[in-house]
């Protein structure tokens, strides 16, 4: 046969109203109000509440975003180069030749999802590239590039 759980007497004072609440939320449940206080003591003090998890959560997802922002900043930044240089080295065509540019772009298009699909597939991504090659020697992205190796990004 299994002891009884010993219990300790506690007197409190509470307001009225959540005294009110009390009463009501026990009626409904079929539960005594003590069995109620000491769940919701138990639950503040082991930290488990509902808040304490979504907050929990919450933190995730902020850290999360956090990543997908420099991931942002980093491509945004590379786009960004490109079509700087881009416009730089490549000045408008002639006329004539728009046609025969604009075949060739398709057939190096193609190429360049080929390429893009490859990269996917070897789970290589630019963040990471870019961290490697030491272009840029910013701390958040070589830790971005430490999480991804982890596998938390």
């Amino acid at each position: 046969m299994s002891k009884p759980v010993p219990y300790a007497a506690l007197n409190i004072r509470i307001q009225n109203a959540t005294k009110k609440r009390l009463e009501a939320y026990a009626a409904a449940k079929g539960q005594s109000q003590g069995s109620i206080v000491e769940a919701a003591l138990r639950e503040y003090l082991d930290d488990s509440s509902q808040a304490t998890l979504i907050l929990r959560e919450l933190g995730r997802l902020r850290r999360g975003v956090g990543r997908i922002e420099r991931n942002l900043d980093v491509m945004d930044a590379g786009l960004a180069g490109f079509v700087q240089m881009w416009l730089a080295y490549n000045p408008p065509l002639p006329t004539g030749q728009k046609e025969a540019a604009q075949a060739m772009a398709a057939e190096r298009f193609d190429q360049f999802i080929t390429f893009i699909q490859h990269q996917i597939k070897q789970n290589k991504t630019f963040i990471a590239q870019v961290a490697e090659d030491d272009l840029l020697k910013n701390e958040d992205i070589r830790a971005l590039l430490d999480m991804e190796r982890e596998g938390k990004a």
